[in-house]
């Protein structure tokens, strides 16, 4: 399965973003192989702790859809989507609740619980936890089976 792309490709979009936000607002949605963002926001006149933070959110971001990019790899992309549309329609029968349902989709259980194990560089520096190598790149195959709806 190598000949399936390891790094989404990353595609800035208010408009995408805002059109799929149906039950809450979406900032990013993988349609895989590409990764649809909200535009970046503009840094002038932020400080530099509001960059960090916005550089900070964007790489989290990015990472949580590279172990996507990997769980799409292990199932083929129409099994990974009825898999998560399976999930969402048990969380909504068993929460009652669009955004509760999301969050118990197996998949993003897993993106979630490790979108911060990564290394994140600012100014030139490396900042946070240190990690050798990130989540997406060590991770066990089929980690998402661990998880519950």
């Amino acid at each position: 399965m190598s000949f399936l792309p390891d790094k989404p490709i990353i595609i800035r979009s208010n408009f995408i973003t805002k059109a799929v936000s149906w039950f809450f607002d979406v900032y990013t949605i993988n349609l895989y192989p590409f990764v649809v963002m909200k535009e970046h926001e503009e840094t002038e006149g932020m400080t530099v702790g509001q960059r960090y933070q916005a550089q900070l959110r964007d790489q989290r971001t990015i990472h949580h859809e590279t172990i996507h990019m990997r769980q799409y790899k292990e199932l083929w992309v129409v099994p990974l989507v009825f898999l998560y549309l399976w999930d969402w329609t048990i969380g909504l029968i068993k929460y009652r609740s669009a955004q509760k349902a999301y969050y118990r989709i197996r998949v993003e259980q897993e993106a979630y619980a490790n979108q911060d194990k990564f290394q994140f560089y600012f100014d030139g520096k490396r900042h946070g936890k240190t990690y050798d190598k990130c989540y997406a790149d060590t991770r066990e195959p089929f980690a998402w089976k661990k998880y519950k709806v």
